[in-house]
């Protein structure tokens, strides 16, 4: 019995020390259905909006099944879920990977807009 207090009191140590803030979540509605497997098969995508400096590992599942990052006309950069923006005079939208609403997918000259 001993033991088994030992254990709980160690996993309540573990959770108090878990940020739940920062975790991927996803809704399921079936049996069994809370997965690695299921939570891989889930879009998330980078969130920076334009006026912070980092961007944060996406927590909620983008229901849009498409992530964007754009660019505004004071070269501020934007990440997100859903389609481009038009406010933006640079955006790409993806929706091939989790998180692959990354930097390297704007042109390096910023001048031309682009939608896919």
């Amino acid at each position: 019995m001993a033991k088994l207090v030992d254990k709980e009191m160690k996993i309540e140590e573990l959770v108090k020390k878990v940020d739940f803030d920062k975790m991927q979540c996803a809704h399921c509605h079936g049996p069994a259905c809370n997965t690695p497997a299921f939570l891989e098969k889930q879009l998330f995508c980078w969130e920076k909006v334009a006026k912070k400096w980092k961007p944060l590992k996406g927590v909620r599942v983008c229901e849009a099944g498409t992530c964007f990052i754009g660019v505004d006309n004071n070269e501020m950069v934007e990440q997100n879920c859903g389609d481009c923006p038009p406010k933006y005079k640079d955006c790409v939208a993806c929706s091939d990977t989790d998180m692959c609403n990354v930097k390297v997918l704007l042109p390096s000259t910023m001048t031309t807009i682009i939608k896919k």
